[in-house]
This record gives C-alpha cells, sequence and structure tokens, in this order.
C-alpha cells in the first residue's frame, strides 16, 4: 500500500494520506496493517525505512495515561463523597460553589444557625451551623485527596520505563 507523509526535522513522520501532500511529501510502501497507519508519529524514516521509535512512543502513552487519570480525577471529585454523617453528597461544580457559598456565609455571618444542602441520599436536608463546617470540610478533604492521588499517580507514570507498564495503571489500582 502506498502512503504519503512528511517528516520533521527528526525523520518523524508528520501524519500519513493516500495521496501526496505537497513538494515536501515522501512516498512510503507500507503493508496494510502496519502499524503507521494507526499511529504515524511514533515513526521515523531511518535509511528509506520505517522505524518505531520506542521512546516516542512511551512518551506519548504516558501523555494519554495522564489524560484519563485526569478525567478520572475530575469525575471521582464531580462523584461526590459520603460523609460521616452517612449522606451522600454531590460534588459538581453547582454544589461545590453552593457549598463555597454556604460556608463563606456561615463564616461571616454568626447567627445562621442552620443551611439546606441536597444529597442523592435523602434529598435536602437541614444542617445545624456545626454540621454543616464539618461536611463542608470533608468535602475539602475529598477533593484534596483527589488532587493528591492524580499528582502522585503522575509523577508514577512518568517514572515508568514500559509501554506496558503504564498501559497497566488504572485510577482504582493505584
Amino acid at each position: 500500500m502506498i502512503m504519503y507523509t512528511v517528516l520533521d526535522q527528526e525523520s518523524r513522520l508528520h501524519g500519513i494520506s493516500s495521496s501526496s501532500l505537497g513538494e515536501q511529501s515522501i512516498k512510503v510502501d507500507v503493508h496494510e496493517d502496519h502499524e503507521v497507519l494507526i499511529n504515524p508519529y511514533i515513526y521515523r524514516l531511518v535509511n528509506g525505512g520505517l522505524v518505531r521509535d520506542d521512546e516516542k512512543h512511551l512518551e506519548e502513552q504516558k501523555d494519554m495515561k495522564k489524560e484519563e487519570l485526569k478525567y478520572e480525577c475530575e469525575s471521582s471529585i464531580l462523584h461526590g463523597f459520603v460523609s460521616l454523617n452517612g449522606n451522600h453528597y454531590r460534588y459538581n461544580s453547582y454544589d461545590q460553589m453552593n457549598m463555597l457559598m454556604q460556608y463563606q456565609e456561615l463564616m461571616m455571618d454568626s447567627t445562621i444557625d442552620h443551611v439546606y444542602v441536597d444529597t442523592e441520599n435523602n434529598g435536602t436536608i437541614k444542617h445545624t451551623r456545626e454540621e454543616f463546617i464539618q461536611v463542608y470540610e470533608e468535602a475539602k478533604k475529598h477533593k484534596d485527596n483527589q488532587l493528591t492521588k492524580y499528582r502522585e499517580m503522575k509523577r508514577y507514570v512518568d517514572n515508568l520505563e514500559t509501554v506496558e507498564e503504564v498501559q497497566a495503571v488504572t485510577w482504582d489500582t493505584y
């Protein structure tokens, strides 16, 4: 199968096409099930032949894994947490803003003795000042824990040495 590509300064492929990509286009003959057709960016053209750049492939896999972990972190934060009081609190962006606003109001006005908060398992419930402050602190800890886990996992992934090690990492198994 004939394909066309353009190379960067390090002789890495910058995409592929079934038709010429202009004056700088290079014609390459590859088998129809060659990996270059799926991921050309990890290949270099060396002495007229395609050579897989394993270092580039590993870095690409690390970047993809860190994006996956970022998504999982955000998802975990937004899913919420179960408080010591037994209630499940969502923690999407709207809920975070509401909790922060309620917390700030409590801190600025000592006459407020209760607030209402939505829960996933018991609907909207009334919280005393002390109960809400406890829930707010748990919410902050929940978010901080997820972000800390994400930062640690990113460092862990950065130190892995094989694609297989990188691909084996999941949010739930770390």
